[in-house]
């Protein structure tokens, strides 16, 4: 046997489950029917046999820290789910985002834990409003979704079943005792448990080579420019060709091995034929209509234009130097994320987080651009955001950057989500996570809303419009923290 192997599935369907309670409320009224009082219902794990008697006890010592009326989970059994046994040669292949290696996932043992839900108050009333609050939701069954390994996101559905209740009225009681009402909700979570994974490793790296293109001489080189036979005309007017001859337009140009140059070429009052350009050691192909091409000097010979006999047109031609420069980032390394090399391209200023300061302000998050010359010689791309039309998920980590980029929000733009699931929860209780702006890192969730320092989902639904195009951004201090992991996302309502 493996000495050690805790993929946590009690602890996650425990969480889940707490957290279905943990927002159920009920109201007090007035003699007119109007509602007085909004009052939440804590619900607290517990080990008692009998949760009215545990909580009844503790009311009666001085300064009780329960209040009524209360909830409370426990763990009540755990029984092998035969029916659901798949045949033994099942195996899946999941990708750890962890350790950048594919687990090789054998059969998993189905089992049904037994969860009791119990209820206790002191008056028909909360009662009432509580169980019909509740039992609603199960018909016989509620869903649940849970991470199924600590670092891999893939989640499994629990089907949780409400079972017949055990009902218990204590209303005809002594002086000194407590009118109460209680029930017992017997609650079976089907689920399942994990063998030791087995690994294999995975091509996790993509060389290339990333250059950039520096404003040089914009002006045009071209002056003074060679008129073969059949040519007419100048380089700010254009060179018009009479069909019926091929001789080449050209001008002696002293190209510089090595630098880059831009040709632009406009073809107007076209009607038939083509042309080949030549310059610096690069060729075209035929061209018929308006050409531009960036290339790297590999030859100083000139320019020169060669028409076909039956080209009928005036060409328009440029020739422009820039400064070529090669950046240091030859390789980028995919941190795990299932992502093409086009989503690579268009979110390449939410990858690069090692350079925050590189991102553009633009309409469109897709239209970004990042300058990429001052990085180090290997990025790593974490924190990824994934940006949809109207949504947007980021993973911070426990060494994850202090300041995470999520999107470019425009003016009048409807903030109306925020929703953070800890997974795994961060060792230092001083961690925070907030999502603002940079003039107020709190705007849209205090870093007092949540704490990452438990796993559980913290959830917010408002209405928040943003006066203007303002930068979102996820903002991170790990106090130390050695481990943790966490989802954000954030929806918002489009102009």
């Amino acid at each position: 046997m493996v000495p050690y192997y805790y993929p946590r599935v009690i602890e996650r369907i425990n969480t889940a489950l707490i957290d279905v309670f943990n927002d159920v409320q009920i109201n007090r009224f007035n003699e007119d029917g109007t509602i007085s009082k909004i009052i939440d219902v804590p619900i607290i794990p517990h080990y008692s046999k009998n949760f009215a008697e545990y909580i009844i006890n503790t009311n009666r010592v001085k300064e009780s820290r329960y209040q009524t009326p209360i909830m409370g989970l426990r763990i009540t059994g755990l029984n092998r789910d035969a029916a659901r046994i798949t045949q033994q040669k099942y195996i899946r292949k999941i990708y750890n985002e962890a350790n950048g290696q594919y687990l090789r996932d054998r059969r998993p043992s189905p089992w049904k834990i037994g969860f009791t839900l119990s209820i206790y108050t002191e008056n028909l009333e909360d009662f009432s409003q509580l169980i019909e609050n509740i039992i609603t939701y199960f018909d016989p069954t509620l869903t649940l979704s849970i991470k199924e390994f600590e670092k891999v996101n893939i989640e499994r559905d629990i089907i949780v079943t409400l079972n017949d209740p055990n009902l218990e009225m204590n209303d005809e009681v002594d002086r000194e005792d407590h009118q109460s009402y209680s029930i017992d909700l017997p609650l079976t979570a089907s689920c399942v448990f994990y063998p030791p994974l087995s690994t294999a490793a995975v091509v996790k790296f993509i060389s290339t080579n990333v250059n950039t293109i520096e404003a040089g001489n914009s002006n045009n080189l071209l002056s003074t420019v060679s008129l073969g036979h059949g040519w007419s005309g100048n380089v700010n007017t254009g060179f018009a060709h009479t069909v019926g001859n091929n001789t080449a337009l050209g001008q002696l140009v002293s190209c510089i091995v090595g630098n880059t140059y831009s040709i632009s070429i406009l073809i107007t009052s076209y009607t038939s034929g083509s042309i080949i350009c030549s310059v610096g050691g690069f060729t075209s192909d035929n061209i018929s209509s308006t050409y531009n091409k960036t290339f790297i000097a590999s030859a100083n010979n000139s320019l020169r234009i060669l028409p076909s006999l039956d080209f009928d047109g005036t060409v328009i031609v440029s020739l422009s130097e820039g400064i070529r420069k090669i950046n240091s980032v030859s390789t980028i390394q995919n941190n795990g994320t299932d992502m093409s090399i086009g989503e690579y391209n268009t979110l390449m200023p939410r990858l690069l987080t090692d350079a925050p300061q590189a991102y553009a302000t633009a309409q469109s998050a897709k239209q970004q651009s990042v300058d990429i010359s001052s990085l180090d010689e290997s990025v790593i791309v974490s924190d990824i955001t994934r940006l949809y039309e109207d949504y947007a998920t980021t993973i911070v980590k426990y060494d994850s950057s202090a300041v995470i980029p999520i999107y470019l929000a425009k003016k009048n733009e409807t903030i109306v989500y925020v929703e953070l699931i800890v997974g795994d929860s961060f060792n230092s209780p001083n961690t925070t996570i907030s999502i603002g702006s940079d003039a107020n890192p709190e705007l849209i969730m205090k870093a007092s809303e949540n704490s990452p320092y438990y796993s559980t989902k913290y959830a917010i639904s408002f209405e928040y419009i943003l006066p203007a195009d303002t930068q979102i951004n996820l903002y991170y201090h790990s106090s130390n923290s050695t481990k943790g992991e966490a989802q954000l996302t954030l929806a918002w309502k489009q102009v």
